[in-house]
């Protein structure tokens, strides 16, 4: 009876003002999620759900994590491999950088950068003592994606000027084209960010100070000082444009198994953003999709400012729909309280009613 009289009460002045109200704090933290996903590369309301609520609903989870065998180490693509370099061809350009940023106001190094570049001369006090160590001795995988597009190039320039796409569907490749079409795959493997600079479907920007080993941060600092190099080599650009992505359908989980190196390591769009300025949009791989709660925020936002403009322009039949509605969702919880009603004593009834 309380219910039915409460619903009657309501205008649809409340219902515009429920819905309008839903729809901007909805809003609000899609705005929020966005900005965070874009920055980090995360969604917020996951890191506080995984980093917060989850060891206080997760207790028994964390007890059965101890049970298990420790690690027998870290894997290749652990976030020790994610080292950072000093770029080789960096001192060249202090008249460029200060040229960029009198033209764009905008920095060119991140602070992470410039310190590591303040730190690089403690690297002369080791480098003795670093001599025949395994970390450093190691020369199972090329040591930069020069080594493996130059050696792509070097191939691709004896096939590339007769290269046809229309020839190769129908006749099939060439021994040389077959090992030009190798060689851009190897080279894909090693770092997948540098075809999209070379082909120019991305925006190049002065290269950091220091560069990431398979990371976005090296596929710009290589197209930055060889693109001219591939765009001299007639075809070349066309061979790489027609192949570079048949590396994907050979790589369905980069990030567990490579077929010619280590797996991908997943720690290179962190340690990308740090090195690389905020204004650069940085290249990831595997393409990430968005995670849930964006798109359940937007869905949110959407419904419920459809629902407030339905309720502006129709009050009447909306706010007949809601009380409906409602009515319906207070039938189960009425037919539990009668059931207690009869399941229950009078007296014990009065005293809980008191409280």
């Amino acid at each position: 009876m309380m219910a039915s009289v409460f619903l009657n009460t309501l205008t649809p002045k409340f219902y515009v003002a429920l819905t309008g109200t839903s729809s901007l704090i909805s809003g609000l933290i899609l705005i929020f999620e966005w900005w965070y996903f874009r920055k980090y590369g995360t969604s917020f309301i996951e890191q506080v759900s995984l980093n917060h609520l989850s060891p206080w609903l997760g207790g028994a989870a964390d007890e059965a994590e101890g049970d298990r065998p420790p690690d027998r180490g870290p894997t290749p693509s652990s976030a020790g491999e994610c080292k950072v370099w000093r770029n080789p061809l960096s001192l060249l350009r202090g008249a460029e950088y200060s040229r960029f940023l009198a033209a764009t106001r905008r920095e060119p190094l991140t602070f992470y950068d410039m310190n590591l570049s303040a730190q690089d001369h403690q690297t002369l006090f080791a480098c003795e003592a670093d001599a025949g160590h395994p970390d450093c001795e190691d020369i199972n995988l090329p040591k930069s994606a020069s080594i493996c597009y130059t050696a792509a190039l070097l191939k691709a320039r004896g096939v590339a000027d007769k290269f046809s796409t229309e020839a190769a569907a129908r006749r099939g490749l060439t021994g040389p084209e077959l090992n030009a079409v190798e060689a851009v795959h190897r080279a894909v493997e090693f770092n997948p960010h540098v075809p999209k600079y070379l082909l120019e479907a991305k925006s190049l920007i002065l290269p950091p100070e220091h560069l990431l080993k398979r990371g976005d941060s090296e596929a710009l600092a290589y197209a930055f000082f060889h693109l001219r190099h591939w765009k001299r080599v007639e075809g070349a650009l066309n061979l790489l444009h027609w192949s570079w992505e048949g590396t994907f359908r050979m790589l369905p989980y980069p990030l567990e198994r490579g077929q010619l190196f280590y797996p991908y390591p997943g720690c290179t769009e962190a340690t990308d953003r740090e090195l690389l300025p905020p204004f650069h949009e940085l290249s990831v791989y595997p393409k990430k999709e968005l995670p849930f709660f964006i798109l359940f925020t937007a869905g949110l936002c959407s419904l419920t400012a459809l629902l407030a403009l339905l309720t502006h322009q129709y009050p009447e039949p909306v706010g007949l729909a809601a009380r409906t509605l409602l009515a319906w969702l207070a039938l189960p919880l009425g037919y539990v309280l009668d059931k207690l009603e009869a399941l229950l004593p009078s007296s014990l009834l009065q005293q809980l009613s008191r409280i």
